[in-house]
């Protein structure tokens, strides 16, 4: 008998965390996405202390995004899907991701095939998340990840190798997808929040709970592109060759490993270039962190 999602995406969790766990770090939106795995990752592990990351890129009124998070650990608690200990922490990166991303957006839309601010989004969601979890004793965060959403730059199975072996060795914390494969279809989330007997439409609500990110329609991937065989695809495969160059080259950035500058100009108007610290600007996140639910 073939099994249901929801016992598919169980089985994954299992094979990701133990019972040695005792912190796990999510990257909780309060999307579809995010909240089945939070659902199976609650279940299969309910004595381990969930650490939720909420981060904003600038795209998110603050107190919305963490408002409809708090409702949503409410209702999961008050309906008995979630009896953990919770710690949601919001991150603004509105700084960072200036320096790191839009600096060079101009010239990365005339280099690549189309944009991928989302890919420096996505590092540095790592990388600050990260950073705090080895602080804290979380050695594993998870994110929702999908397998067919693998089209987007961010999700493509080539970018997480880049970030994730780096991070590992960097901050001895793994970064995790447990639900990846199991993600193989648009709906497949939806009904792993049915199968736990939430009402999507209900629980979700509007734009299926998730406020729309605006960086996400900087670039457009073609529809078409699902449709076709991916190895024969001449649009993907420069895809994927612009994110792993992308990527390294941001990540190299990020991590220190080359040094970045940047244009300024003094009260008189003259130009000079001054450094750019990205281990600051990332001590300065975590140091400006919000704990805005606990229990």
């Amino acid at each position: 008998m073939k099994k249901s999602k929801k016992d598919e995406a169980l089985q994954k969790v299992r094979e990701m965390f133990s019972p040695d766990d005792h912190k796990i770090g999510i990257l909780y939106s309060g999307g579809k996405d995010s909240t089945a795995l939070l659902l199976t990752i609650a279940q299969e592990f309910p004595d381990a202390e969930l650490y939720l990351f909420a981060l904003n890129n600038g795209c998110h009124y603050p107190e919305e995004l963490k408002s409809k998070i708090v409702e949503k650990i409410e209702l999961l608690t008050s309906k008995g899907l979630m009896s953990n200990k919770v710690k949601c922490i919001y991150f603004d990166f509105r700084e960072i991701i200036a320096h790191l991303g839009f600096k060079t957006f101009h010239d990365d839309m005339h280099k690549y095939p189309t944009g991928l601010l989302c890919c420096t989004c996505k590092l540095i969601m790592h990388y600050v998340t990260a950073k705090y979890s080895s602080r804290v004793g979380i050695s594993k965060v998870a994110d929702g990840y999908s397998y067919f959403e693998r089209f987007l730059p961010e999700q493509l199975p080539e970018f997480k190798p880049i970030i994730f072996d780096n991070i590992v060795t960097k901050y001895g914390v793994e970064c995790i997808s447990p639900l990846y494969n199991v993600f193989d279809e648009a709906d497949v989330p939806i009904k792993i929040i049915e199968e736990f007997g939430l009402d999507p439409d209900i629980f979700l609500g509007e734009k299926l709970g998730q406020a729309v990110c605006m960086l996400g329609f900087i670039y457009k991937i073609p529809y078409e592109v699902n449709e076709s065989e991916e190895s024969k695809n001449a649009f993907f495969s420069q895809l994927r060759n612009a994110v792993s160059e992308y990527t390294h080259i941001k990540q190299d950035l990020l991590s220190g490993k080359t040094k970045a500058q940047q244009k300024r100009h003094d009260s008189y108007g003259n130009e000079y270039m001054e450094e750019v610290l990205y281990e600051s600007l990332m001590e300065k996140i975590i140091a400006n962190k919000e704990t805005f639910f606990e229990n």
